[in-house]
């Protein structure tokens, strides 16, 4: 199958976005590189199959369609039968953990082949689904819990006489990304109705089972133009210690930067950060930054003093660091708001005279509680925004402290890492 694909944000008009294609049948990089050269920028590709086995063509693809320079995501076709996939992992265990199962199956398949991603689909066609919408509802939900706990973006694939007939008026994908299948030809979202508390798609399948270039059988879609698949950067920040072998391996599963800490709550220097640091750059990392979470102990040094303390282990360390994130969040701080600003004010001149630049980590809430949510003393500076929503994106955020936009956007906490890193936060910038 090759589909025809359309993704537009603009809406507006038929021509402004990007067209890409989802086939199953093996696809080489040069043949990847004919279909760019033939102004198809992205691909989507089947990664599990209705029958529950794991679609290996599918991921080689994507990481073929990478080595050609186009944009790739993947799409999960769920199976229903009772014996799905491995009978020890699926049809032993309890439904819940089965739905898991798919998604972790697949993305495990994923980061082993190094193939990289920047959305995974939940394919939601009529296809052996229950007549029990409530059970389909529950079908679907634990599928995004399982991606959201390994912190992958994902969209739904359906359309509108599918969704009713699967799960009803059911809202509870409308806060993901809707890859909407209708095959009128269109490159346009003209004609969506909204459905499922979706007002408008993301991409648009708009062309089915045709033949594309290379004789091969495609989907056509179209992708709005100011939306992008895969092009953004994707990194991690975690205390647990990590070698530079494995930096590497994250930076072939699609992890380019890491800030680790180094300035401890209790006043002491993290020296597994420090490290963490140095292996970062020698595993390959793009980019590298480090973070003090302040102390604020009667026994604790100035807010200068611990800038100095976490700076100076810094260099002393050997270990290169692009940025300082002063770390603002509710942990010790005094009631009084007005000193919580001159301690922060304090931290960032202090980062300026040692010629460093600074950022802040801090959220809405945090903001609020520790010095106010309209104070705006340090705005000028970037900011690291933490809200664990589950989408890599600045979609949601709110003004506060001053601050219109943010730079980095930490999505997701205390998930399960690619390569065996243990726990971390995903972080992800523009």
């Amino acid at each position: 199958m090759f589909t025809l694909l359309f993704f537009s944000a603009a809406l507006a008009s038929s021509v402004d976005g990007k067209l890409g294609f989802d086939a199953i049948l093996p696809i080489t990089t040069p043949q990847f590189q004919c279909f760019k050269n033939l102004t198809y920028e992205f691909y989507i590709a089947r990664v599990f199959r209705s029958n529950g086995n794991l679609d290996n063509t599918g991921t080689s693809n994507i990481v073929n369609a990478r080595l050609a320079g186009l944009a790739t995501d993947a799409y999960l076709f769920p199976c229903f039968a009772s014996g799905c996939g491995n009978g020890t992992d699926q049809g032993k265990r309890e439904c819940s953990e089965k739905r898991a199962i798919l998604v972790t199956k697949s993305i495990s398949a994923l980061r082993a082949a190094g193939a990289r991603i920047d959305t995974l689909w939940l394919d939601i066609e009529k296809f052996a689904w229950k007549d029990d919408k409530e059970a389909n509802k529950a079908f679907i939900q634990e599928m995004i819990d399982a991606a959201k706990g390994f912190g992958v973006k994902t969209g739904i694939y359906t359309a509108h006489i599918w969704w009713a007939e699967i799960v009803g008026d059911w809202k509870g994908g409308a806060d993901l990304p809707l890859w909407w299948a209708r095959y009128n030809k269109e490159e346009s979202m003209d004609h969506f109705r909204s459905f499922g508390g979706w007002t408008a798609p993301t991409i648009h399948q708009m062309d089915g089972d045709i033949e594309g270039p290379l004789m091969t059988r495609l989907a056509l879609v179209f992708l709005a133009l100011g939306v992008s698949l895969s092009t953004a950067t994707t990194g991690i920040d975690t205390i647990a210690a990590i070698s530079s072998s494995s930096f590497t391996c994250l930076k072939n599963n699609g992890y380019h930067f890491y800030i680790g800490r180094v300035g401890q709550s209790n006043g002491g220097i993290d020296k597994t950060g420090v490290q963490n640091i140095k292996n970062a750059w020698a595993g390959g990392m793009s980019n590298v930054d480090a973070y003090l979470f302040p102390c604020h102990s009667s026994s604790c040094g100035t807010a200068k003093a611990q800038v100095q303390a976490t700076v100076n282990a810094l260099k002393n360390g050997g270990a290169k660091f692009g940025m300082l994130w002063l770390d603002v969040e509710i942990y010790n701080w005094p009631s009084n708001q007005a000193t919580n600003r001159q301690f922060i004010l304090d931290m960032v001149s202090e980062c300026n005279a040692l010629k460093v630049k600074v950022g802040i980590y801090s959220n809405n809430n945090n903001w609020q509680s520790i010095v106010g949510i309209d104070w705006n003393g340090v705005s000028k500076y970037p900011l690291w925004w933490a809200n664990y929503n589950g989408a890599a994106n600045f979609n949601n955020f709110k003004p506060f402290g001053g601050w219109s936009k943010p730079s980095i956007h930490q999505y997701s906490g205390d998930v399960k890492g690619a390569c065996s890193v243990g726990n971390v936060d995903l972080n992800w910038y523009p």
